[in-house]
């Protein structure tokens, strides 16, 4: 029989989709992010009835599946574009006893063109290879490896999401996407222009002091507000920016 974690919200995973790390931070504080949770729960508490949430770099699912224990009639889109994590996220909403349609699970990476991109296969870590950092790929030591660990998937931009989904508003906006974060942001704000309203509230989990500033900036010269701006959380490895129009 497979071992169960679960955290003390009550929601359930597969120890297997663990990281050897995260079993450890879990044995100090038995949430997924300690940092963040609290202010999830905040923003899930305050949106509208039927408000609709949108995670962008779902993994196995932990967000989704807090945001439907607390708030059953919350729309909630999930994009997750890596194979073994929506297979991970399937599991675990078996698992927690909800149903597959409560979620529009999408198998798609956000970045900032429309076409198929490139794809680290690094479990939680996974990530697009983008200009920035084209020089990972310089890290592996031969093409055999290469093939093995990356894939080809499609994107869509920020922009497009709201048409993709066919709704035009999004009350909640929560992204965690390995380092792309601050160029998903700027291209949205440029695309987006004086019409770039469409979201109310984004939660960003950053990757770096840069990337942190860089988004930071977007929000500031887009008219949005940041509630919370820690570049550097005392117990998780992610910064944390929630803005709010």
């Amino acid at each position: 029989m497979r071992k169960i974690h679960t955290f003390e919200n009550s929601i359930k995973v597969y120890d297997d989709h663990l990281l050897p790390v995260q079993r450890a931070r879990y044995d100090h504080s038995n949430v997924h992010e300690e940092d963040e949770e609290a202010l999830f729960l905040e923003i899930i508490a305050s949106l509208p009835h039927g408000a609709v949430f949108v995670s962008i770099g779902t993994a196995i699912g932990y967000y989704p599946l807090l945001a439907r224990k607390i708030r059953p009639d919350l729309v909630i889109h999930c994009f997750e574009p890596l194979p073994s994590h929506q297979s991970f996220f399937l599991e675990n909403i078996e698992l927690n006893g909800v149903s597959r349609n409560e979620f529009h699970i999408h198998s798609l990476a956000i970045s900032t063109r429309r076409e198929k991109v490139l794809l680290r296969d690094h479990s939680y870590g996974s990530y697009i290879f983008t200009v920035e950092n084209r020089h990972l790929l310089n890290n592996l030591p031969n093409q055999k490896q290469l093939e093995k660990s990356t894939i080809l998937v499609d994107a869509i931009t920020l922009k497009e999401v709201n048409a993709f989904i066919n709704i035009p508003f999004l009350d909640f906006v929560q992204i965690d996407i390995q380092g792309h974060e601050a160029s998903v942001l700027g291209d949205y704000f440029t695309k987006m222009g004086d019409q770039n309203k469409m979201v109310s509230r984004f939660l960003i989990g950053t990757h770096g002091l840069k990337i942190h500033q860089n988004c930071r900036n977007s929000f500031l010269e887009n008219g949005y507000r940041l509630l919370l701006d820690q570049p550097d959380p005392k117990n998780q490895p992610d910064g944390i920016l929630y803005a709010v129009q």
